[in-house]
């Protein structure tokens, strides 16, 4: 391969000075040569200083003329150099054998020093001479501080690392500092629940009105999420319910019905509740055909009571008062009202004693208008014991009869 050259060589320095051996290659068959290696050549060629031999100073005790002799040897890429010389090894993998698509070529252009076959070009100072490290200031932009020297060294300014400086994926949880991301840093819409860990959010993070409805999943909110009186009318469905409609419970939810299965009885003004037709009825549904009804299976079928110490209960006709029963001071009174007498009656509806409005007490023996005046009367005590007749002024009264018959007679004199 190539162009062979012949020459000689000079045999007279053999044993005085080291030889080595270059091999340069110019595969443009020109002279730009690439250095490929350089190796010592200790015993080759021999024959030059074979002649020489006795002239040898090297002190070689063992009178062997042939033990210092070594061969160079090449396996695959690897040179060689027997009696431990050593190796050398080409770290080109030129498995293809083509002695030249492996050469790259260095090249200049203005101020852009390349390497081709994809070995990358840098860029070499403008101002020619190179850098003079140490001294000479380093050019930078904003994203960096410092000149490069050792009183400023090069360092990365505040706020110079950008967005689109950092790979994406890069920066974990460990490279932020605590609150160092702020509202304003997140882009809305960017954060989705997987981001968020359990319970993180609390309710002071939250503003007014920030969880819309359609934020909320369905059956979400419990009874115990709500504070006692957060619903309020306004707040709940009308869900088809008419004017006058409660919400009834119908097995399985809650439905607007009628009230009571149709109109109310009962009748409202203001704080007053009254009923204006019908009958009344507690306790009981049968018997009895007036208006009010109370039945019970206790001894004590109604009561009326009063904070009042004078207090009663009337009796009207036609919104005028007649009469009443009245407690004033411990003291029970029936009352009739002006021009209303007090009937007693006994028996069904028969008369036994009336009291008439002018205070007349009479009776029907009597006869209207007759007093029935006490002149004189006897008694007789829980024991069955006759008492003395009492007798008024000129009026003397005997009693006369048996005791254990309670049969006595009272004569008026």
């Amino acid at each position: 391969m190539g162009n062979p050259e012949s020459g000689s060589i000079d045999p007279s320095s053999w044993g005085g000075n080291a030889h080595f051996l270059k091999v340069e290659l110019d595969p443009e068959n020109g002279t730009s040569f690439t250095h490929l290696g350089t190796v010592q050549l200790l015993a080759v060629p021999y024959a030059f200083h074979a002649k020489t031999v006795e002239n040898d100073k090297v002190d070689d005790a063992d009178a062997d003329a042939s033990n210092e002799i070594q061969f160079l040897t090449k396996s695959g890429n690897t040179m060689t150099l027997s009696q431990g010389g050593g190796s050398v090894t080409d770290a080109v993998d030129d498995a293809d054998h083509d002695a030249t698509n492996e050469i790259q070529a260095l090249s200049l252009s203005g101020t852009m020093l390349s390497l081709s076959r994809g070995g990358g070009s840098v860029t070499l100072p403008s101002s020619g001479g190179g850098d003079n490290w140490g001294t000479q200031a380093v050019v930078t932009n904003p994203s960096l501080a410092g000149n490069g020297t050792t009183a400023t060294p090069l360092l990365i300014a505040d706020n110079g690392v950008t967005t689109e400086k950092i790979l994406d994926g890069t920066i974990g949880n460990a490279d932020l500092a605590n609150n160092a991301v702020n509202g304003a840093k997140v882009l809305d819409g960017s954060l989705i629940t997987a981001d968020l860990a359990d319970q993180t959010v609390s309710t002071a993070k939250l503003g007014n009105l920030a969880v819309s409805a359609d934020k909320i999943q369905n059956s979400a909110v419990t009874t115990d999420k709500l504070a006692g009186g957060s619903v309020t009318g306004p707040k709940i469905a009308q869900a088809g319910a008419t004017t006058g409609q409660v919400l009834k419970w119908s097995g399985s939810t809650w439905a607007p019905s009628n009230d009571l299965l149709g109109s109310c009885l009962w009748n409202q003004s203001g704080t007053t509740l009254y009923y204006s037709g019908g009958n009344v009825k507690i306790g009981t549904l049968s018997g009895f055909t007036g208006q009010l009804q109370v039945y019970t299976a206790g001894s004590e079928v109604a009561r009326f009571e009063s904070a009042a110490a004078s207090n009663w209960i009337s009796l009207n006709t036609n919104g005028v008062r007649k009469g009443m029963f009245w407690i004033n001071d411990n003291t029970l009174t029936i009352r009739g009202d002006e021009g209303v007498g007090i009937n007693f009656k006994t028996d069904g509806n028969n008369e036994r004693l009336a009291i008439e409005t002018d205070g007349d007490i009479t009776t029907p023996a009597t006869g209207t208008n007759r007093h029935l005046l006490p002149v004189a009367y006897g008694y007789v005590n829980q024991m069955g014991v006759l008492n003395t007749a009492k007798s008024t002024t000129n009026v003397t009264a005997t009693v006369t009869g048996s005791a254990g018959t309670y049969n006595y007679i009272v004569t008026i004199n």
